[in-house]
């Protein structure tokens, strides 16, 4: 990495604006994420609605968790593999007043299986609680209240 001095100029990353995922089933994924956490879709796009699309020939949909337009986008593709036998996940923190109990309830009434805990407990903090559970593709997802 360069020196600092050397980027004063350059614009400092803020936010991570959006996460695009590949689904198998479009619509067992939204009904997952709407379930669990609430989510809006937010807008849809399929191969009629953009050249892009056409170029790839997937449908999309948007969600929002009420930062952006989309926070998360799914994408149809039923040849996806998820490699999940990685560390490979991503992380939310949960709006203030949102207790993780309530995910976990979520996660036990439709039988989804969750641990507790960070992946690494090196990056542990003894007052932060975590949960780690899969969507329906195998994403890894972490949970922190």
């Amino acid at each position: 990495m360069k020196n600092k001095s050397e980027h004063e100029n350059y614009p400092v990353l803020d936010k991570l604006q959006h996460v695009v995922f590949y689904v198998n089933d479009l619509e067992v994924s939204q009904r997952f994420y709407e379930m669990i956490f609430d989510v809006q879709c937010s807008a849809t796009a399929h191969p009629d609605s953009s050249a892009a699309m056409r170029l790839v020939g997937n449908t999309m949909k948007f969600y929002s968790f009420g930062h952006y337009q989309h926070d998360i986008c799914l994408v149809q593709n039923p040849k996806v593999v998820v490699d999940n036998e990685q560390w490979n996940h991503y992380s939310l923190k949960l709006a203030n007043g949102i207790r993780l109990d309530e995910i976990k309830r979520r996660l036990e009434k439709l039988r989804i299986p969750y641990f507790e805990g960070r992946m690494l407990p090196i990056f542990s903090n003894e007052q932060e609680k975590v949960i780690h559970f899969k969507d329906p593709n195998g994403h890894v997802i972490e949970v922190v209240e």
